[in-house]
């Protein structure tokens, strides 16, 4: 798998990212395999807005699929 020799990673460690599971990935990590595939990462820190009842994750991005509803994809 090229993705994998790019990453320097193992073609289950690909299969992983690419079916979403991240559970066993620090941000660090992420953060490297896609500096490794040329984007640029951000992560921009906000707070709560009152009206909503819970902090909120969103991944901003070409294309992102998630299974989690506290994700939101858009771009």
């Amino acid at each position: 798998m090229e993705v994998a020799g790019i990453l320097g990673a193992g073609e289950s460690t690909v299969s992983e990212l690419l079916a979403g599971r991240l559970d066993g990935f620090s941000i660090e990590r992420l953060t490297r395999y896609l500096n490794a595939l040329d984007q640029n990462v951000q992560i921009v820190v906000s707070p709560r807005p009152r009206s909503r009842a819970r902090a909120t994750l969103k991944v901003i991005g070409k294309s992102c699929s998630s299974r989690s509803s506290d994700v939101a994809c858009s771009g």
